[in-house]
């Protein structure tokens, strides 16, 4: 695409959602809705792309979650506060596709109490012979750090 007919596009666009927030209609604001994603799915793609770049998160997931900003740009978008959609959505796509991949990591972080006794099990490991350590009990863990079974378990 050149730079015109992306203007025009993104004129269009603009034009969409004055019809967008304007209009009562359910269907008519989900047809408005629908050829908004539609247009500006380009723009989310480039997004992800650069992001998927730096991470190694899967562009499509990144893709799905940027259109779900997209969306709430959609909805929350005022001309008055900001006369430039693209923009506006562009910090709604990216913190969507930024709070995925926050909240992926974040299903499989270790809690910090976990990496505590993991380091403090491999200091009191590291200071016992092979034969030692051979012979080691998961009670004779728990009783050397002072905590209980399960725990070392």
């Amino acid at each position: 695409m050149n730079k015109q007919s992306d203007d025009s596009l993104y004129t269009k666009v603009q034009e969409w959602l004055e019809d967008y927030k304007a209009t009562t209609k359910r269907v008519q604001k989900k047809q408005l809705e629908n050829l908004i994603v539609v247009a500006m799915m380009p723009v989310v793609k480039k997004i992800a792309h650069s992001i998927a770049r730096r991470a190694e998160d899967p562009v499509e997931d990144l893709i799905q979650a940027g259109a779900i900003g997209l969306m709430k740009a959609i909805e929350k978008y005022d001309k008055n506060k900001n006369p430039r959609f693209k923009v506006y959505a562009g910090y709604f796509i990216l913190g969507e596709m930024q709070h995925y991949m926050r909240d992926k990591v974040a299903l499989i972080k270790v809690p910090q109490e976990v990496i505590e006794l993991a380091s403090r099990i491999r200091n009191f490991s590291n200071s016992l012979s092979e034969e030692q350590l051979e012979t080691l009990t998961d009670e004779e863990v728990a009783n050397a750090l002072d905590v209980p079974v399960q725990k070392v378990q």
